[in-house]
């Protein structure tokens, strides 16, 4: 994947981020593309060098098209959870991990579902604190929304 200044990217476990620069840096006498990612929630600045891109779980946002789809599909295709809270967090983490946007929705929706029903481990509350802005930022992105609309948005769907 090449990453294009002021793109804005999807990097797993830290959120939305922002291709602010591509340089290169000399390292033992070699010279290396770097693209630096700033994550827009946090300030971060995270170095990738370019030829290690591909391996590192960071893409491209959701397309508009892809939002809608998938918000299209949430309330019809619920998946179904372990009961046990343990297990069922674990389900939810990995699910987590794989940075698709979807995916990601998935978990959002189902631990909306259970809050909504009873109450949530303390897992899983902060399983809901890392998610929901995921899904809210990039909906937002992606369709060109304030971040409220999105998360009203998602909330209709849910």
């Amino acid at each position: 994947m090449k990453l294009k200044l002021n793109e804005k990217v999807m990097y797993t476990g830290h959120g939305i981020g922002i291709v602010t620069n591509i340089g290169t840096k000399t390292i033992d006498k070699k010279a290396i593309e770097f693209f630096t990612i700033e994550i827009v929630n946090s300030g971060l600045k995270i170095m990738v060098p370019a030829n290690h891109v591909e391996s590192l779980p960071v893409r491209k946002i959701a397309s508009k098209n892809e939002v809608l789809n998938t918000m299209s599909n949430l309330s019809t295709n619920a998946r179904r959870y372990h009961n046990g809270w343990i297990m069922r967090s674990l389900e939810l983490k990995n699910l987590l991990q794989s940075g698709q946007f979807k995916d990601n929705c998935e978990v959002y929706r189902h631990l909306l579902e259970i809050s909504r029903k009873g109450s949530l481990s303390f897992g899983e509350i902060k399983l809901l604190d890392v998610v929901k802005p995921l899904v809210i930022n990039e909906m937002a992105l992606a369709c060109d929304m304030h971040k409220d609309k999105a998360e009203e948005m998602i909330n209709e769907k849910i």
